[in-house]
């Protein structure tokens, strides 16, 4: 007994809103009261987004290397059905340190596995603007993948210089190790 009423279960599989008036297909939940389902799993909709995780990196990472290397940007989910997916997105601050061009390729880790191509790009300086050194141009990527796990996934972004020879970096604006901008990267869980 709580509060004087005692408590009971009631076991049933379908529950309805009225099939008209001012709440028709409504099931309501009164003001102050909680729909508590902690001890159990609420199944959202196909295409509802079930959980946000973000990871901000605001370290400068170079390489001059012709094959990738981590930037040691990276964000880990645990999905919480193995039908759901997981979504993606990336946005990274690319610099380089020339007196002429650069190019930069990224790809996608999934624990630690190659997982594919996300950006690639090419960053020229305009020798005639007196913009000979730390360029920056910005890379965006998306990813939509299906682990098929309730495990932690952990995606991690790699790097390189596909021709070698020239510094690139990511997540700063110049190469001076200010750390004055951020790289972000969002996986977000969307139901099956």
């Amino acid at each position: 007994v709580h509060g004087g009423i005692m408590a009971s279960e009631l076991s049933v599989q379908t529950i309805k809103g009225p099939a008209s008036g001012g709440n028709a297909n409504k099931i309501l939940v009164p003001s102050g009261q909680t729909l508590d389902a902690s001890a159990g799993t609420l199944v959202p909709s196909a295409g509802a987004v079930v959980q946000v995780v973000e990871s901000v990196r605001t370290v400068w990472t170079s390489t001059a290397t012709s094959y990738f290397v981590s930037t040691g940007h990276s964000v880990a989910i645990t999905p919480t059905s193995t039908s759901n997916k997981i979504l993606l997105t990336g946005s990274h601050n690319g610099t380089y340190s020339s007196d002429d061009h650069a190019y930069m390729q990224l790809k996608l880790y999934r624990n630690s596995s190659d997982h594919g191509w996300i950006a690639s790009n090419y960053m020229e300086s305009h020798a005639s603007l007196g913009q000979t050194a730390n360029y920056a141009q910005s890379l965006s990527w998306q990813w939509l993948d299906s682990p098929s796990s309730t495990s932690q996934q952990t995606y991690e972004v790699y790097f390189r210089a596909p021709y070698g020879g020239t510094t690139v970096g990511l997540q700063n604006y110049t190469l001076n190790g200010n750390n004055t901008t951020r790289s972000t990267i969002i996986a977000m869980e969307i139901a099956a």
